[in-house]
């Protein structure tokens, strides 16, 4: 094939490990194999079965191997800002690409986020808000962390991606930064069993952690379920550390009956559990970097209520209504607005396949190829 590239994709998470990035790592190897290309994933993940892709897995390589696989490579591309393979890709004068999902060049905690607290987003506010909270070996180790990597992006790295306009923003400090979305797998939850009907007025997916806004989302039902004379249902799909914190709001807000918890469900059980709910809702606390989850939530056909100010709005454009992060009544306001809103219902849902089309995995890909293949002319 003419113009075939030969990438070594790092992962610092990759299947089986389950998540953003190693979904998003996945469709790009995959969709470069599928436009002709040749991959190679490095990653740290390790995994007991046998890996059945087509390309190569290596799952911490050593030294050789990760010195070879980089002469051999005509790029080298991160998913996410990351240090591994370094010095090689410098060393051998290779072109490498950081993209960037989250904000570990802006923040020690690359989440602005901490211990179920927002966290400043701009690097020296960050040293001083950890060593307030962690002490100074902490906010040391972390400032040497964040300026090493905010070096190489400045002065190293031949092309910073941004997955989102909104990433794009939190990195006002980047020359060589550009906006690319990333390539998310759209289709996994489209087509539901059999007889799969609508049990649900609202529902939820996602790790229950402070972050991801499940009290927030609870507190805003109760105020919903006290507002409306007939009565609504939740479902909660999803597990984590806060399982415990949610269960006992639920208790306090007495509404054990209303709200159904079934834990974290995966493949053609989690997608006929997202059809058996209404409208979805994506409360995250945190500036989520990206929207692939809600993305996948509109694929699916559900009407969709995401936080404002992150990433996920911008994918969901016209095609959801948004709330302003953290803010129970705003919740509760707009969850109202579209559940008794058929007409807004409808309208939704028309704009949301004209969103889905931008977000094609396809497209995104070529956009990927296409960048690759300008850095390597340079």
């Amino acid at each position: 094939m003419e113009n075939r590239l030969k990438v070594v994709l790092y992962s610092y998470l990759f299947y089986p490990s389950v998540g953003g990035i190693e979904s998003i790592s996945a469709s790009l190897a995959e969709g470069l194999i599928q436009q002709g290309h040749v991959v190679q994933v490095i990653t740290e993940s390790t995994s007991d079965a046998k890996d059945n892709f087509k390309y190569t897995i290596h799952r911490k390589p050593d030294f050789s191997t990760k010195k070879e696989l980089v002469k051999w490579a005509d790029i080298i591309v991160y998913n996410g800002a990351s240090l591994g393979l370094q010095p090689l890709p410098l060393l051998y004068r290779k072109p490498y690409v950081w993209i960037h999902q989250g904000y570990q060049i802006s923040c020690i905690d690359g989440l602005g986020w901490y211990e179920g607290e927002r966290a400043p987003m701009t690097p020296w506010s960050s040293i001083a808000f950890h060593y307030s909270k962690s002490g100074l070996g902490f906010a040391v180790k972390g400032a040497l962390k964040v300026f090493t990597k905010l070096f190489f992006a400045k002065y190293l790295v031949t092309q910073n991606v941004a997955c989102t306009d909104w990433v794009l923003k939190r990195l006002p400090f980047l020359s060589n930064n550009l906006r690319i979305h990333s390539p998310y797998p759209l289709k996994k939850f489209e087509t539901p069993s059999p007889g799969i009907t609508i049990k649900y007025d609202f529902v939820f997916v996602g790790r229950l952690v402070s972050e991801k806004g499940v009290s927030t989302l609870i507190d805003a039902f109760s105020m919903l379920r006290k507002e409306l004379d007939t009565k609504v249902s939740l479902l909660i799909v999803g597990d984590g550390n806060w399982k415990d914190k949610v269960i006992a709001k639920i208790a306090e807000h007495d509404l054990e009956t209303c709200v159904t918890m079934v834990g974290r469900k995966t493949g053609q059980e989690l997608t006929d559990l997202i059809h058996s709910g209404k409208i979805a809702v994506v409360p995250s606390e945190w500036e989520e970097p990206m929207g692939g989850v809600a993305l996948e939530l509109m694929s699916a056909g559900r009407n969709i209520i995401v936080s404002r100010n992150c990433g996920m709005a911008e994918c969901v454009g016209k095609g959801g209504l948004t709330f302003l992060n953290g803010d129970a009544e705003d919740l509760a306001r707009t969850m109202k607005k579209l559940w008794g809103d058929k007409a807004l219902q409808d309208e939704q849902k028309i704009e949301a396949k004209t969103q889905l089309i931008k977000f094609q995995a396809e497209k995104r890909v070529m956009e990927h190829i296409e960048l690759f293949q300008s850095l390597l002319k340079r």
